[in-house]
């Protein structure tokens, strides 16, 4: 609380309401029973905010917004209203974006009626901008696309953390190379908030001449969206003719070209293709009622919304139908999964579980630290079951078990998806990958010493038993896990960098946060301003989680391996990219 000689602020908090006297009589509204934000009752209480002060000249009694508002403070702004915005529904008129409109043009009156002309402007204090130093390239692993060696049969895995992941790589020579990426990340200057926001795009210049239309998609994506921007394809383009099952199942099906609306009947599709709805007693109102509350609790964000939702279920979708994995599951297995993937984001808030950590927020403290954002979603998830409107999905089982072991599988799928149990999922496939090799061996050895008793040969034990439970719940971590990761690997390119450049923009803003609150920035998501930035992240990311993940599982599932073969070809590009922009720079 900040107080003046000419104002005098009371506070209590044994109430309700926040009070402000001055020498003009002049009174705050009383609040009632809302109680104030402690951080929003400091800002109102400044000196600034005070009435008495509009025609002061005395500039002693002003403060620069910047020492007065600390980082910490604004930060907690920032997450109020990112809360608040998290709670607006996706409606053609009384949205997010009309409660933005609202809340500009509230402060463009403010500014013009309240903020007397010698208040000093934050916009005049400028700041140093720091030029990030250039790290130097490898040659030797940028040749192509065929630097990543194919492993079948026996695997030696090592256990490395890249970027504070635990990550598996299959290759002894990657192991420095993660090291290499670790300290070229860890080596990236920070930048200033102005050089951060200064993107590199011919287009901007010409914004006043476009049409209405595109000017206000742009506004509506947010600037971060900006970051490579045509790789974000344009969404007023997006198709409203429901696909066949047909068409939806199949490995270049891309979930992004279809309007929101669309989604909800191709998430329909899904589950009708294994016949959920039969099989679990669900009415199909329930279903879509249970669907539009998922729809409507994923924020309005670049990556972590509907469409990845969706698409999620959809990637886990071929793993089953086209990679052959519903051979392995149970019915109630497959239903597990499905819904699981697609509530596996919802409530997200679009940042990372470290950065809830980092800042103690309410979900870290009511999660423990522990899968903050996963745990979050299955809460949710359950409460929308629970809640007495419609949409519990579980309502028809017949026996309690049943409804009990579909909720724990759903919870496990979940939980699967937080990157902190990449390493341990990765390890456990890898255990399962071996062991069938040893017994070949062991099985060719004694074959070939007593080549008479062929007849007693027995088959090798499967890698997945359906008949064990925890080889089922072993498949559907690794499914809807792959899934959730599977955009680098899309035979797409452009769809790849479509969901490239969200993923990006996102990871932008969370820098930008954390640097606003005084945070260590999370390395990788800092210094991401150009395409090249942004493709060598991909490259890592690509070379060290994801490609060694879709490898061990072309192993497991021969029939998905088509996307280790995507993920090898993404990466040559990615690499191809990486070269051209290096020659023409060297220009």
């Amino acid at each position: 609380t900040t107080t003046t000689t000419t104002t005098t602020t009371t506070s209590s908090s044994n109430s309700n309401t926040s009070t402000t006297t001055s020498n003009s009589n002049t009174q705050y509204r009383d609040l009632g029973d809302i109680s104030p934000f402690k951080e929003v009752t400091e800002i109102i209480e400044l000196s600034e905010f005070h009435p008495t002060l509009q025609n002061n000249n005395d500039a002693d009694l002003l403060l620069n917004d910047e020492d007065v508002i600390s980082p910490e403070v604004r930060f907690q702004l920032h997450h109020f209203v990112s809360s608040i915005a998290q709670m607006y529904q996706d409606v053609p008129f009384h949205n997010l974006e009309h409660a933005s409109h609202v809340t500009m043009s509230a402060a463009k009156l403010m500014n013009r009626i309240v903020t007397p002309d010698c208040f000093p402007s934050s916009s005049s204090s400028s700041k140093s901008s720091s030029s990030k130093s250039s790290s130097s390239e490898k040659d030797n692993n940028d040749n192509n696309n065929n630097d990543i060696p194919t492993r079948r049969g026996s695997i030696t895995a090592k256990r490395v953390s890249w970027v504070g992941t635990d990550v598996v790589v299959l290759d002894e020579s990657q192991v420095d190379d993660v090291e290499h990426s670790n300290e070229e990340l860890s080596n990236t200057t920070p930048k200033s908030r102005e050089s951060e926001d200064e993107l590199v795009d011919d287009n901007d210049d010409n914004d006043d001449n476009d049409d209405d239309e595109l000017n206000a998609y742009q506004n509506r994506v947010s600037t971060n969206a900006m970051l490579c921007p045509h790789w974000r394809r344009d969404e007023r383009n997006r198709i409203d003719t429901v696909p066949t099952i047909e068409e939806i199942m199949s490995w270049e099906f891309d979930i992004l070209v279809y309007k929101e609306d669309v989604l909800v009947e191709i998430v329909e599709s899904l589950l009708d293709h294994y016949k959920c709805y039969e099989r679990f007693g669900i009415q199909h109102e329930v279903m879509r009622s249970f669907i539009y509350k998922m729809r409507s609790h994923h924020p309005i964000i670049d990556y972590h919304n509907w469409y990845h939702a969706a698409g999620t279920m959809h990637a886990s979708f071929l793993f089953l139908t086209l990679g052959g994995a519903d051979q392995l599951l149970e019915a109630s297995d497959i239903f597990a999964l499905l819904v699981g993937a697609l509530a596996h984001d919802v409530f997200h808030t679009g940042q990372n579980n470290e950065y809830h950590v980092k800042i103690n927020s309410g979900l870290a403290k009511q999660y423990q630290n522990e899968h903050v954002l996963e745990n979050h979603s299955i809460t949710k998830s359950l409460e929308i079951l629970q809640d007495d409107d419609g949409a519990d999905i579980l309502a028809g089982i017949e026996t309690e078990e049943e409804k009990e072991y579909i909720k724990e599988y759903f919870r496990l799928v979940i939980l699967s998806t937080d990157p902190a149990n990449h390493g341990k999922l990765s390890d456990q496939l890898t255990q399962r990958v071996n062991r069938q090799e040893e017994y070949n061996n062991r099985s060719s050895s004694s074959s070939s010493s007593s080549s008479s008793n062929n007849k007693n040969n027995t088959s090798p034990p499967p890698i997945f038993d359906k008949f064990k439970k925890e080889d089922r719940i072993l498949v559907g971590e690794m499914i809807v896990h792959a899934a959730d990761i599977s955009a680098p690997a899309h035979s797409n390119p452009q769809v790849v960098r479509d969901w490239c450049q969200r993923i990006c923009s996102e990871f932008r803003r969370q820098a930008s946060m954390e640097r606003e609150a005084g945070l260590t920035v999370t390395p990788y998501m800092d210094g991401l301003t150009s395409e090249v930035q942004v493709m060598k992240l991909q490259v890592d990311f690509c070379t060290f989680m994801v490609l060694p993940l879709f490898q061990l599982i072309a192993m497991v599932l021969p029939r998905a391996a088509i996307y280790e073969q995507n993920c090898r070809r993404n990466i040559g590009d990615y690499k191809q990219l990486i070269r051209e922009a290096s020659k023409r720079n060297s220009i």
